[in-house]
């Protein structure tokens, strides 16, 4: 016994659960300046969550792919650029509403909170591969 009480997790949700859906969103740059910022950022991506997704179904996550200045692709990060206006293409995650429901009631159940619930995936792509190999493609095997 560690003597230690787990109150909060995150929860990850295998691969095969997912859906995955492109979307894109677009706003016009609403500052003075024009200089894109960081709630500007925040609005183009929601504005991309917009996207119908069916009752049966939950967004778990909205990965930015590139983002779009005045018609200029491929930028990662516009904060600090001008623009009119701003838009976002990405990769919408979701999973079966019941199956998370269910989830989540099961880890409260235990009297723990779920803090996130994470596409597993995803996660264990973030902490074995480096920067390099997430940037230029490379497969992650898990043997279980």
């Amino acid at each position: 016994k560690a003597g230690m009480t787990i109150e909060k997790v995150n929860v990850g949700l295998p691969a095969n659960l997912l859906q995955i859906e492109p979307t894109q969103g677009m706003i016009p740059v609403p500052s003075e300046s024009k200089e894109i910022k960081d709630e500007d950022v925040d609005s183009v991506v929601k504005s991309a969550l917009t996207k119908s997704i069916t009752p049966e179904r939950e967004v778990i996550s909205l990965v930015p792919e590139e983002f779009i200045v005045d018609g200029f692709q491929g930028i990662r990060d516009p904060r600090g650029m001008m623009g009119i206006r701003l838009e976002m293409r990405g990769l919408i995650y979701t999973g079966p509403s019941t199956i998370l429901h269910n989830l989540r009631k099961t880890v409260e159940r235990a009297g723990i909170k779920v803090e996130n619930i994470i596409i597993s995936p995803l996660a264990m792509a973030k902490t074995v591969l480096n920067e390099g190999e997430r940037e230029f493609g490379a497969t992650v095997i898990d043997m279980g």
